[in-house]
């Protein structure tokens, strides 16, 4: 019986294509559409939008000791940069950064902000539909007697 072992596969998240080495991270436009695309572990890359870029972890063997294709560890810049960093623990409560919908746009994610009810609103609601409760309450139908 011969057993063969395929070297390991590796997933990237569809956000490290637009991961480029720090060194060529692309400018504009026409930069963006030809700028090299590589996540190489212990390479510095970035997310970048032409505008705004964002430093990636570079990998546990060669790198930062964090898992690459997520933001650069928080605990390593003292700058938290999203909610993609892959030492946030399990339970943790964080807000959705502005770099966290923007990679998420890049990869075709339409992100639409959704208003959060607040407390007035509910409270209006809450004394409405108590409002109708009790009225409803205070004015029972009155059944009709028929006669046999």
């Amino acid at each position: 019986m011969t057993l063969t072992v395929a070297p390991p596969v590796t997933i990237s998240p569809p956000w490290t294509s637009f991961a480029s080495p720090t060194s060529n991270a692309p400018t504009d436009a026409a930069s963006f559409e030809t700028a090299n695309r590589e996540l190489t572990p212990g390479m510095a890359s970035v997310l970048t939008d032409t505008n705004v870029a964002y430093n990636m972890s570079t990998g546990v063997t060669l790198g930062d000791g964090s898992q690459a294709s997520h933001w650069e560890d928080d605990q390593l810049t003292g700058n938290f940069i999203g909610l993609m960093v892959s030492t946030l623990n399990f339970g943790t409560i964080e807000t959705v950064q502005e770099s966290d919908l923007r990679a998420m746009e890049l990869i075709g994610y339409d992100i639409i902000a959704v208003p959060e009810p607040s407390a007035s609103h509910l409270l209006l609601l809450g004394l409405g539909g108590r409002l109708a409760f009790l009225r409803r309450r205070s004015n029972p139908r009155q059944k009709s007697v028929g006669i046999v």
